[in-house]
C-alpha cells in the first residue's frame, strides 16, 4: 500500500474514535441525571414526607414531645371527632401567644389560656404554597420548640394556637418569620 492509502486509513480510524466520545459523554450526563432523579424519588429527608391522607399517621417531635400531625385541617375536638372547623369558639376564656422566636434553628412558642378547661392544644405553622407543620399537645398548651428542618421554606410563616375543650375552642394566631 501507499503512504496515501494508509494516511487515508489513519484518518478514518481517528474519526471513528472522536464520534464515541460525545456518545460517552452524552450517556454519562444522563446517568447522572437519572441518579439524581431516583435520589429524591425514594430518599427524600422524612421530614417533607407528602403522605397528607392519613390522620392517624402521628409522629412525635423528640425535642418537644408533641405529635405530628399530617392532615392539619383535621385538629378535632377531644370528645366527639368533629372537624376543627365545625367546632364554635368559646364565649369565655383567652388564649395569648406569649413566645414566639427562633433561636440556633429551633423556632419557639409558647401559649398561655385563661379560665378555660383545654384537653387539647394544637399549634400550627402555615405558609402560603407551602405545607403546614403541625403540632398537638395534649392537656393544656405548653412550650412547644419545632427543628427548623421541619419547614419547607424559609419565610414568613403564620402560627394559629388552638385550645380545645370538650365542647369549644380558643384560636390565636401571630406572625413569625423562619429562616
Amino acid at each position: 500500500m501507499n503512504s496515501i492509502g494508509l494516511l487515508k486509513i489513519k484518518q478514518m480510524r481517528l474519526q471513528r474514535k472522536k464520534s464515541k466520545k460525545p456518545l460517552f459523554i452524552t450517556l454519562g450526563v444522563v446517568l447522572v441525571v437519572v441518579g439524581v432523579v431516583v435520589f429524591f424519588l425514594f430518599f427524600k429527608p422524612s421530614a417533607q414526607n407528602t403522605d397528607n391522607n392519613s390522620v392517624d399517621a402521628v409522629a412525635t417531635d423528640e425535642q418537644s414531645g408533641a405529635k405530628n400531625i399530617k392532615d392539619s385541617p383535621i385538629a378535632a375536638n377531644p370528645q366527639n371527632d368533629a372537624p376543627a372547623e365545625d367546632i364554635p369558639a368559646s364565649t369565655v376564656g383567652g388564649i395569648t401567644i406569649t413566645q414566639l422566636d427562633q433561636v440556633g434553628g429551633i423556632v419557639r412558642a409558647t401559649a398561655t389560656v385563661t379560665d378555660f378547661k383545654t384537653q387539647k392544644c394544637v399549634y400550627s405553622f402555615t405558609i402560603d404554597g407551602g405545607k403546614p407543620v403541625v403540632r398537638e399537645q395534649t392537656g393544656d398548651c405548653t412550650a412547644l420548640t419545632v427543628a427548623q428542618d421541619y419547614f419547607d421554606r424559609i419565610g414568613r410563616y403564620t402560627l394559629t394556637v388552638t385550645a380545645y375543650s370538650d365542647s369549644d375552642k380558643l384560636t390565636t394566631s401571630q406572625e413569625i418569620n423562619v429562616l
